[in-house]
């Protein structure tokens, strides 16, 4: 037998007794999908009604912190949307309405760990890998979108915060819903 036909032969069973290796094989733990590897899937914007430029710097800083802190694992993108009638056309142009949040007054209350499972339960359920959070301008959401009960409305406290304030906390509690998701020390109980 020459030397090559025992490399065909050797081959051979290489290819044929790979799919069986793989079965008996236990993978470690630590060869598990890393969270972060889904960074390029995951997208979450915020929408809000305002001008770029009427971010106060201190505000825009802090954001910044939150999307570089968020690269690893998904991408954080903010759509300033020039007036409520821009607001309406961005929501009836979503395709999947499953995976609009919207921030209102008369939204469900949420702590942290129940934000967290609406968060990635709307990554899942919408069909979608993008979730967009919805802010409206001073006087709040036009009518026609408050009354509507296809969008999912959330409110982050009793308390009247500027949009552009709640832009920085809803980035905030994307990154700890991220972190809680990780498992990481960041959120405390």
């Amino acid at each position: 037998m020459s030397f090559n036909h025992v490399r065909l032969i050797l081959f051979c069973l290489f290819v044929m007794l790979r799919p069986i290796a793989s079965f008996v094989v236990k993978k470690s733990p630590s060869l598990r999908l890393n969270q972060s590897s889904t960074r390029r899937f995951l997208n979450v914007n915020i929408n809000c009604v305002g001008k770029p430029n009427s971010v106060e710097p201190w505000l825009r800083e802090g954001y910044e912190e939150y999307e570089k802190r968020l690269k690893p694992t998904l991408k954080l993108t903010t759509n300033f949307l020039k007036n409520d009638a821009a607001l309406v056309k961005s929501l009836e142009k979503e395709k999947y309405p499953n995976s609009i949040l919207l921030l209102d007054e008369a939204g469900k209350t949420h702590d942290s760990l129940s934000f967290t499972s609406l968060l990635y339960s709307t990554f899942t359920s919408s069909n979608s890998a993008t979730v967009n959070f919805y802010i409206g301008a001073a006087e709040g959401f036009p009518d026609s979108v408050k009354n509507n009960k296809k969008y999912n409305k959330i409110n982050l406290g009793i308390l009247t915060w500027p949009h552009q304030f709640i832009r920085v906390m809803i980035a905030e509690q994307i990154y700890r819903a991220t972190e809680i998701r990780k498992g990481s020390g960041y959120h405390k109980q």
